[in-house]
């Protein structure tokens, strides 16, 4: 019922929060001796993955069971070792793989995904099957970087790739006064990306909306 809860968990989860087969049966992660295995209604599928994200299942092009992976550790305890499965086909490994993970014309998965640059700081960026995707300043022409977040990824009807790439801005604080305590200000620039040409949105904006033809 829709106010079944998920073992461990204090919040309640509806139906629709469940990935569900192609006969309606809700799928579970379970571990054991260390190794992931999707739980059905009447079927288990063992994998040599040491987790699975749950929030990833879904089916590609082909109707194939495809998801984020890791091949050690678990996910939300420890960054690393995680990659896309789709089908038979695993693909390259980063540091952190956030779902969703969408399909395009050719099949192949296309997702975002972050590797550390330093102590606390993140490049993020958007994958084509194993291919980081260049992104580029759609007035200049110049590169463009995610340090904060991407979101909002989709692929439209037209096939046309788009997500919302945030970068942060550290502005170091100067000070002129030394009984003055003063502080680095921090900002978010957001970029609309559409097929690899970014446009600037703005600095800390709000949520977005997009109209039917998926322009913002």
């Amino acid at each position: 019922n829709e106010n079944s809860q998920k073992e461990g968990d204090a919040e309640g989860y509806s139906e629709n929060d469940f990935f569900k087969d192609e006969n309606g049966e809700r799928c579970f992660i379970g571990i054991k001796n260390g190794k992931a295995n999707l739980i059905f209604e009447s079927k288990i599928i063992n994998t040599e993955y040491s987790d699975i994200n749950d929030a990833s299942l879904t089916y590609n092009k082909n109707n194939e069971l495809s998801y984020i992976a890791k091949s050690a550790g678990r996910f939300y305890e420890q960054q690393g070792n995680e990659f896309v499965v789709s089908g038979n086909k695993i693909y390259d490994t980063f540091q952190n793989v956030y779902p969703p993970v969408l399909f395009n014309s050719n099949n192949e998965p296309v997702y975002s995904c972050s590797d550390s640059v330093s102590e606390n700081s993140n490049n993020y960026y958007l994958v084509i099957g194993n291919e980081i995707q260049t992104v580029k300043n759609i007035n200049s022409s110049e590169p463009v970087k995610f340090t904060s977040w991407i979101k909002d990824l989709k692929i439209n009807a037209d096939g046309n790739i788009t997500y919302i790439g945030m970068d942060e801005i550290i502005i170091p604080a100067k000070k002129t006064d030394p009984d003055i305590e003063v502080y680095d200000e921090y900002f978010t620039k957001s970029y609309f990306v559409k097929n690899n040409l970014a446009s600037e949105l703005g600095y800390n904006i709000g949520n977005t909306k997009y109209g039917s033809n998926g322009n913002i």
